[in-house]
This record gives structure tokens, C-alpha cells and sequence, in this order.
């Protein structure tokens, strides 16, 4: 029963259709997706808002306006460190940043939330520093496209986590070990190392400035994105400028409406919907859990929908579910946000999930779909299981492994002969599907996992380590906590990256 094969890198569309597997590459040549009159939204120009501290706030402007100009090839290869030409060159559009778009905070505002002894007080009070000034900017004439939040290295050292605010010795230890792997030229791809969880603990309230920040802006209308000054002052041990600014712009260009590329492989009105869960405030009831779904048409856009509240036991934490009506007003918000987006309901329907489906949760979900959609239903894990290969490198990114009926395991971090290596600190795992109902063969289904792979739109590396369905939970789940059950959300992606 066991058969292994290796499944093609997959594709994306550029500029004129033209297709690439490397998104710098596709980017540097052809130009984004809708830059050539495709559908959708292509910013002409990009206004950018600024909020933080004076030395924060003027490094962040240095920063955005030399992401026009070009910066030279990082160390060693140049497929894994190319030339970043600009991005004006690269999307079509230029960054503007006009004076009148900035807010700063004053030192003594600063001062005071340091000498905050509380520690969730402390981070709630930077939050409002940032948050209470995001109306100033509605009103603006020119109206910014995106808000970057400034932050200084003293409100990241002690505002930006009231949990810790040291990072503990083991993290220290991996840091420095990953410094000497980039001086030596080792690229990392930054989601490689992300864990798959079935249910996302939520912090108590005012622990994450990151998540109090997003949340205001949501609430403002406008997308942000916040940047550290360690970051560009080179406190930190970051990626190489030129990296940086491939991956910053990507980023910037998403959330300022347009489409750095999309799917080439994955046919129209098809519709991912990875379904998550995540435990609410600890002031809540422990036992109180709620659904979220993070939904992904064929052209990448994401679309991020709240579901109801399940009531979990403890012995069910490792494995949330959802009764059959919370399932079916999950779906209902699910195809009435497709339509709003499309004008039509999808053909085809593939559902991802860190647990099995239990069969009042199908149920529920298709309860309100139409009888002509297909549906699929993926369990995924990361698999404790391994594939030895020759050599010193780890198995080919795609090596798939056929285990029993609806069971494989697909290598979504691996060897990357584009690359020349496998771009990673840790010996990878494999993602597991562990349950599959449905009628697509196991190629399809391990071909679709790889290319959502490479549909996050906040970094321009080659690929992710996990699908988009699920990589955003983490995000998503405590931005969503610190809106309140009540308060309306934004559906776009872009609010949460």
C-alpha cells in the first residue's frame, strides 16, 4: 500500500499571465498579477502614514523612502539572495510619503507608559499611544493607504509582552546559532518553524501590543504594519537589508490593495477554508472556545470569518469541535462571503483542519450548500513520521508518501533544487494528512497543500512550511481576541498579517 513519489514544484502567475515557481524571481521579470489590467485592485501610488517615537519614526521613513532605490545581492548565491531593483521598478507603483501623514508621540507620553508597573497596564497604555491616533488619519486629504507603527526599542524591551520581556536563555542560544548560519550565507525561510496546533490559546487581555494595535486599526479602517526600530537600526540579527526590503514590500503592496501573484495551478472558484479554534480571555470561561475561518479563493485573497462558540471539556481540548448548527452558520457566513467577493458561489469546497471532522461538523457545513458544490475535508498534523534520504541533505520538498487509504504524508519544507539547498535550522516535518473525504486523488490533494504554501503575501520567500489555511491561526486568533464579541470585523486578510 505504501508508495512515495515527488510532486512538481508548483506555479504562479505573474504580470501577462507569465508564471514563475520563485515568487522574486516572477516578481523581477514579469511584474505582479494585476499589474497588467488583470482583475482587481493596482495602486498607482501608495501613501504612507507614520505613528511612533522621533527616532523610530525617522528610521521607519529613511527605510520606506529607500525601498525605491535598489539594493545589491546578499552573500553567497543570488537565487537565494537576489538584487531587490526597487519597488517601484518591481510592482509599478511608487511609495509616497507626504509630510503631513505623521504622527508623533512625544518623549514624555513614551516615559510615562515605561514607568507603568503593571505589566498588561504597561502594554495596554502603549497600545492607545498608537490606537488613539489612527482617527487622526481619516479625515486626511491625502488619505493613507497604510499606517506603519513605529516601535522603539524601548517599548519593544519592555511593552511589548506583559508575560516576558527577556527572551529566555534557550531562545538566546538558537539566535545566535541562526546569526552564525546567516553570516555564513544560510537563508531561512521564516515559517518553517511554525507548529501546527489545534486549538490557539489566546493571551489575557492587554498581553500583545502587535494584537491591540492590529485590533484599533481595524476599527479605524486602515491596514498597518508595525516595524521595529531594532530592525533597521541592526541591533537585531535580521536577514540581509536586501531580504528585508523583498519581504517589507511584498507586504506593503498586498495591504495596499493589490495582488503580488496568485495560483497558477489551481483552478477557478475553487474555495480553501481551513477551519481553526481559539480559547478566549482568561477572564472567560475556560471551557468556552471559539471557530474561526480563515477562506482562500484561487486568486489568493483571503477572507477571515468569526464563528460561533463551542462549549469544550477538558478532555476535549486537544481536539475542538463544532456542533452541527455552530457548522452551519459557519458555512452560511462562509458562502455568503465568497458571493459578496466573486459574484458566485464556488464549485468546489476543500475544508482544512488540525483535528478530524466528526460527522455532525460535515454535516453542518453542508447543510447549507448547494447540491452542486464538491466538497473536501483534509485532516492535517505534523507527522512525527520521517523519510531518510542519501546524502546530507533532507527529503525533496514534495516527496510524498502514500500511507493507507485517504493517509499521506507531504513534505512542505525540504530540499529546494531551485535553491540549491535546504533553507532551514531543523531537520523538517512532514505535514501528515491524517483523514481525507473526499473524492480527489492523493496527487491533487498533496499538489494543492504545496501551492498554498506559497500564497502568504507578507514575505516574498519561496515558500512556507505550512498552508495558509492553517499558518495564519496563530494571528488571527488573537487579533480576534482583542476585538470583543460584539465588535465588527474586517474580512480581509490584510487586517491580520
Amino acid at each position: 500500500m505504501m508508495r512515495a513519489w515527488i510532486e512538481s514544484e508548483p506555479e504562479l502567475s505573474f504580470g501577462k499571465g507569465n508564471r514563475h515557481i520563485d515568487p522574486k524571481a516572477g516578481l523581477s521579470i514579469f511584474g505582479p498579477f494585476v499589474s497588467e489590467g488583470q482583475t482587481g485592485n493596482m495602486p498607482g501610488s501608495i501613501n504612507i502614514a507614520f505613528i511612533g517615537p522621533t527616532n523610530a519614526v525617522t528610521l521607519a521613513e529613511h527605510w520606506v523612502r529607500e525601498l525605491n532605490s535598489y539594493y545589491a545581492p546578499g552573500p553567497g548565491d543570488n537565487i537565494l539572495f537576489p538584487q531587490f531593483p526597487g519597488f517601484e521598478e518591481i510592482f509599478r507603483s511608487r511609495l509616497q510619503v507626504p509630510t503631513a501623514l505623521k504622527e508623533v508621540i512625544p518623549n514624555r507620553d513614551v516615559q510615562r507608559v515605561l514607568e507603568i508597573s503593571e505589566d498588561s497596564k504597561r502594554v495596554e497604555e502603549t497600545a492607545l499611544l498608537y490606537t488613539t491616533r489612527f482617527e487622526h488619519f481619516s479625515s486626511m486629504s491625502p488619505q493613507p493607504n497604510i499606517i506603519i507603527c513605529a516601535i522603539s526599542k524601548e517599548m519593544e524591551d519592555y511593552c511589548w509582552s506583559s508575560s516576558s520581556h527577556k527572551k529566555p536563555k534557550g531562545q538566546k542560544k538558537l539566535d545566535t546559532q541562526i546569526k552564525k548560519l546567516r553570516d555564513a550565507g544560510q537563508l531561512f525561510l521564516t515559517d518553517f518553524d511554525e507548529d501546527i496546533v489545534p486549538i490557539v490559546t489566546t493571551p489575557k487581555y492587554g498581553l500583545n501590543l502587535r494584537s491591540r494595535i492590529k485590533a484599533g486599526a481595524m476599527r479605524n479602517g486602515i491596514p498597518t504594519q508595525l516595524l521595529l526600530e531594532t530592525t533597521l537600526s541592526g541591533a537585531k540579527s535580521v536577514q540581509p537589508l536586501g531580504t528585508l526590503a523583498w519581504n517589507f514590500s511584498v507586504g506593503l503592496f498586498y495591504k495596499s490593495g493589490g495582488f503580488p501573484w496568485r495560483l497558477a495551478q489551481i483552478r477557478e472558484r475553487t474555495c480553501f477554508v481551513g477551519i481553526s479554534f481559539y480559547k478566549e480571555k482568561a477572564e472567560k470561561i475556560d471551557t468556552m472556545g471559539t471557530s474561526v475561518a480563515q477562506v482562500f479563493d484561487n486568486t489568493g485573497e483571503g477572507l477571515i470569518i468569526k464563528g460561533g462558540r463551542i462549549q469544550l471539556t477538558d478532555d476535549r481540548w486537544a481536539a475542538p469541535h463544532m456542533t452541527r448548527e455552530i457548522a452551519s452558520q459557519l458555512s452560511q457566513k462562509i458562502c455568503s462571503a465568497y458571493k459578496d467577493r466573486n459574484l458566485s458561489l464556488p464549485d468546489r469546497i476543500v475544508f482544512h483542519k488540525t483535528s478530524r471532522f466528526w460527522t455532525e461538523e460535515i454535516e453542518g457545513l453542508e447543510a447549507n450548500l448547494d447540491g452542486n458544490i464538491q466538497t473536501e475535508y483534509l485532516a492535517i498534523e505534523q507527522g512525527d513520521h520521517r523519510i531518510v534520504r542519501e546524502g546530507s541533505y533532507p527529503p525533496l520538498r514534495g516527496t510524498c508518501l502514500l500511507l493507507g487509504p485517504k493517509e499521506y504524508l507531504v513534505y512542505g519544507i525540504g530540499y529546494i533544487p531551485y535553491l540549491g539547498t535546504y533553507p532551514g535550522p531543523h531537520v523538517p516535518n512532514p505535514l501528515h494528512i491524517i483523514d481525507h473525504k473526499g473524492e480527489s486523488t492523493p496527487q491533487r490533494v498533496c499538489s494543492e497543500l504545496l501551492s498554498l504554501t506559497k500564497l502568504n503575501w507578507n514575505t516574498a520567500q519561496f515558500c512556507c512550511g505550512i498552508p495558509i489555511t492553517i499558518n495564519i491561526a496563530r494571528k488571527v486568533s488573537s487579533i480576534m481576541s482583542e476585538l470583543g464579541d460584539d465588535a465588527p470585523i474586517k474580512p480581509s486578510y490584510r487586517f491580520y498579517m
